[in-house]
């Protein structure tokens, strides 16, 4: 297979990934597609930064969210235990948001870095588009509109798996 065929593969492989993560019960498997559409573009452009930004990214998120599960079970049953008064139970519910909100932007800072490696690899605008969304939608969490901005990079990521599929 050539290096083009390659890249046309993997993209696909992003492309339709990208959709499937908006489709409730799918979007686990195009999540899944677009981390092997990245690790094959990363072998493709012989850019390991591509690769390793996503990954890292990928291990903060669910190790975030498995400690986030868990510290959120212990801060209830700590606080339903102790007669605890409404000060501390609203400023541990503060901590807990705000240790969500520093995942959300460490693991927002390594997805930036490897769209960003995907730009300058690829020259697909539409990937820099994304590495600018992704970052700017990651440190705007704290505020619901990050969400939105998450959605648009999400976008710029579809179309730029398009360019490279066809």
């Amino acid at each position: 297979m050539s290096k083009q065929e390659e890249i046309r593969s993997a993209g696909t492989l992003g492309f339709i990934g990208g959709i499937l993560t908006f489709i409730p019960y799918a979007n686990v498997v195009g999540f899944i597609l677009v981390l092997i559409a990245l690790y094959q573009l990363s072998k493709a452009y012989n850019n390991n930064e591509i690769w390793r930004d996503a990954i890292v990214a990928v291990i903060i998120s669910i190790v975030g969210v498995v400690i986030a599960i868990f510290s959120f079970i212990g801060i209830m049953a700590l606080l339903s235990s102790i007669n605890a008064g409404t000060y501390t139970s609203v400023g541990t519910i503060i901590a807990w948001v705000l240790g969500l909100y520093a995942i959300a932007v460490i693991s927002g800072y390594f997805w930036r870095n490897a769209y960003a490696a995907l730009a300058s690899s690829s020259n697909v605008s539409e990937f820099a588009s994304a590495s600018r969304w992704y970052w700017l939608g990651s440190l705007l969490t704290i505020v619901i509109a990050g969400v939105i901005l998450l959605i648009v990079a999400d976008i710029y990521a579809i179309l730029g798996y398009y360019r490279l599929s066809r």
